[in-house]
């Protein structure tokens, strides 16, 4: 996915469907392997989802992260809880 891609599925009207999802940085454990998990039963093999964290779900304003490599590493091992695990691009 090119970064103007990126930026199109970021400031996207709506703002969240089945394949983009904005959490602020202090979003749970919880909200983040229902988030994957939704991901994972709605997309087939083909398909990408975006998650976005570090972005207001509401408004779209970017927040941004204190420490992108902890965040990184929450989702990843969200998805690792998962059953069966969900992969993550890290």
């Amino acid at each position: 996915m090119t970064p103007e891609q990126l930026a199109d599925r970021l400031h996207a009207k709506p703002a969240e469907d089945n394949f983009t999802e904005r959490k602020p940085q202090s979003v749970n454990a919880h909200e983040l392997k229902q988030t994957l998990v939704a991901f994972s039963n709605t997309l087939d093999e083909r398909q990408t989802a975006l998650l976005f964290i570090g972005v207001d779900d509401k408004t779209g304003a970017i927040l941004g992260v204190d420490d992108p490599d902890r965040v990184q590493k929450r989702v990843g091992h969200a998805g690792d809880e998962c059953y069966p695990s969900i992969r993550t691009r890290r």
